[in-house]
């Protein structure tokens, strides 16, 4: 095999990236394959005549769970590389001090081992899909140079490894659900509600700080509009992940019908319309934001296309994660807070892929498909250690694990929680005035935005609490931050910046921040 890309990946959206890279690899005529990072050999890393690694980056620096292995193999085992090509590309979150970790850890890896970097690495942001267009285009380019030194054949495919079988997003677990309730009746910012899954015979195990990644399933009319605008039945059969199915099922089950692709924009662009717009003035990112595959069918009609080709060029439907909403030692259901989305688009109103699917078609009773995302840095902390929780909004389901956890042990809480309106957000109410009433919660802080003149959020009441809140700090507090990645979290850092620069006379409060990060001090599940 001459070219073997490796992916390391929670919710896929690595291997979507390994896999376009593999059909654009193959158009050049040079043997590769796409294996996962899971079911890798690991002998064959001697005999490879290049490696390429596109991987995530989980949590605060983490490799996902299928990456462990292979990463750890490396650390652990060192296995001679020497001259061995390889390029790396990482996908993560800038919002994370430890950003794109996992690829910097397998690249200088890679590199110690004796492995000849061909290309720099990239760190996608993420948004990734622009990022990773530019590795792509990079190895492309090096490849089309030396094209004769991966022009071998194909061989054999290695064998796959034996490993402990896990739940993960090809191999969900079908848990039940078994509560369902809405926590907001009468809010005007849409529906937010509270799920219990049973995971009896599973023998997962959880703790608040954790996600599941959940598999959903897409909105019939939906399916039933992408099929009228490609003008197909959805009877015929289709492949997909080496697996036959009726074009309808793979479009209900397995393909993502919102975001386009990078190859079913180009097809788009090969048409006259708006797509071939985008692409000449270099504003397709634009394009693809505005768009879903429904509305580009409708302004490009693909006249012709067949049912395989149209589920090749869809990316396959990804896993939604959300934060555990409770504690093991206090239920055996796992529960999650969840907010349904609602859009527009254009003209068009729109659903959440998960949230509607869980709000609209799943019952008290149904099967849940999901596995567990574990999040080793964002934990409870030992009882002597204060903690600060901040998570407006849905932001709040960890901390209700964390005070479940924390009840009868003495420990220090505070939680700042907010929400528009007092009267119909104020989400899991009588269970956090409870914890305020038997001391499980030292105290409370509340933002309400819309309940007054002028908004009120949370970072307002840090800076109103800020001499307290550096007392906590300097006793040695650990401070948790759940919610909203792009309004809410930095709005919330400047807050704590200000908070310690004012009241505990740091001069740098960004660099106090990052240290206490990196010390496992300053802790964030943000999304």
């Amino acid at each position: 095999m001459a070219i073997t890309l490796l992916f390391g990946t929670e919710t896929g959206n690595a291997e979507e990236c390994a896999e376009e890279l593999n059909d654009a690899i193959a158009e050049l005529g040079i043997p590769c394959r796409v294996a996962d990072m899971e079911d890798y050999a690991f002998e064959q890393l001697l005999t490879e005549q290049m490696i390429v690694i596109i991987t995530s980056t989980y949590g605060n620096g983490d490799p996902p769970a299928n990456a462990e292995d292979l990463l750890e193999h490396l650390q652990e085992q060192r296995p001679a590389l020497p001259g061995t090509p390889f390029a790396v590309c990482g996908l993560g979150d800038r919002t994370y001090a430890r950003f794109c970790q996992c690829g910097k850890d397998f690249d200088a890896l890679l590199e110690e081992l004796g492995g000849q970097r061909q290309i720099d690495r990239v760190d996608c942001d993420a948004d990734y899909e622009m990022f990773f267009k530019e590795f792509r285009e990079n190895l492309l380019a090096h490849l089309r140079t030396n094209k004769a030194r991966y022009d071998g054949p194909m061989g054999t495919a290695p064998a796959k490894r034996e490993h402990a079988a896990h739940f993960s997003a090809k191999r969900p677990f079908m848990g039940t659900l078994t509560a369902k309730r809405r926590l907001n009746d009468g809010s005007s910012t849409g529906q937010t509600w509270h799920y219990e899954v049973d995971l009896s015979g599973s023998n997962m195990d959880w703790a608040p700080g954790d996600s599941f990644g959940v598999m959903p399933t897409n909105d019939p009319a939906e399916v039933a509009a992408i099929l009228s605008a490609a003008r197909l039945t959805g009877q015929e059969t289709v492949t997909h992940k080496d697996e036959s199915f009726t074009l309808e099922h793979a479009l209900t089950h397995r393909l993502c019908l919102q975001r386009i692709s990078a190859d079913l924009l180009r097809r788009f662009a090969a048409l006259q319309g708006p797509a071939m717009e985008a692409v000449s003035s270099g504003t397709e990112a634009q394009y693809v934001a505005s768009h879903h595959v429904l509305d580009g069918l409708r302004e490009h009609p693909l006249l012709g296309i067949d049912a395989q080709s149209l589920a090749k060029v869809l990316r396959s439907l990804a896993p939604r994660l959300y934060s555990v909403a409770s504690a093991k030692e206090h239920s055996k259901d796992v529960a999650f807070c969840v907010a349904t989305t609602r859009f527009t688009l254009g003209e068009r109103a729109v659903k959440g892929v998960a949230t509607c699917w869980l709000e609209e078609r799943v019952n008290v009773g149904d099967k849940v498909p999901l596995y567990r995302v574990e999040n080793r840095n964002f934990r409870v902390p030992a009882p002597d250690v204060p903690a600060i929780m901040i998570g407006p909004g849905t932001g709040i389901a960890p901390f209700r694990g964390f005070l479940q956890q924390r009840q009868g042990s003495q420990a220090q809480s505070w939680l700042f929680f907010g929400h528009r309106n007092e009267a119909v957000d104020y989400l899991y109410k009588e269970e956090l005035e409870a914890w305020v009433s038997n001391g499980t919660l030292s105290k409370l802080s509340l933002a309400w935005s819309r309940d007054q003149g002028a908004k009120v959020y949370v970072q307002d009441r840090i800076r109103e609490q800020g001499a307290e809140l550096w007392k906590w700090l300097a006793q040695g507090a650990q401070v948790f931050l759940c919610g909203d990645a792009k309004g809410m979290a930095p709005g919330v850092h400047a807050a704590l910046v200000q908070v310690v620069q004012e009241h505990g006379g740091q001069s740098d409060g960004q660099a106090y921040w990052a240290q206490a990060e990196e010390n496992g001090r300053y802790h964030k599940d943000v999304y």
